[in-house]
């Protein structure tokens, strides 16, 4: 069975705020400005710009199931698969996120059999379909604190405990 990523970013692909980052005052806590995924049939990549320098972007997709659950990653319990991924790099400065601003970038091979996928290098999510799964960034900052978080598609409920910043389509 193929599972496909429900991408319900809001309107322009992404968030948008008025930072620091836009005044040139670097150094602060980074703020998601955008992010994205597309793919072309065989890779799903990933973008996320914040308005500062940003220590590590987590990405964590999951096929939503009952949020009751407390499923683990790289599981079938619950009737879920959950999929984490940390390793983006660092793409240049984010078009979105003024003079201080950074974009991070991960491409995901897709692949169709669950025994194939691999975290931080493959998926069985596509990012054109909606409504199968629940997706969560967290930014944190270079010391490796938390920073700011987005998560939005089928049931934002799923993490509740971990943020409350959600996108509406």
């Amino acid at each position: 069975m193929v599972l496909l990523l429900a991408l319900l970013a809001c309107p322009g692909g992404g968030k948008d705020s008025d930072t620091a980052g836009s005044s040139g005052n670097c150094g602060g806590s980074p703020v998601i400005t955008d992010f994205n995924a597309s793919d072309d049939g065989n890779t799903v990549n990933w973008y996320v710009e914040t308005d500062q320098p940003t220590g590590s972007v987590e990405l964590t997709i999951i096929e939503t199931g009952d949020p009751t659950f407390n499923c683990g990653p790289q599981s079938l319990e619950c009737g879920v698969w959950r999929e984490d991924h940390v390793a983006f790099s660092v793409a240049g400065s984010g078009s979105s996120g003024g003079a201080c601003g950074e974009r991070k970038e991960l491409s995901l091979t897709l692949k169709d059999d669950f025994k194939q996928q691999v975290n931080d290098e493959s998926t069985l999510f596509d990012s054109t379909e909606f409504g199968a799964v629940t997706v969560l960034i967290v930014v944190n900052d270079q010391n490796g604190d938390y920073s700011d978080c987005v998560v939005f598609g089928d049931s934002p409920a799923y993490f509740k405990e971990l943020c409350t910043n959600v996108e509406q389509p």
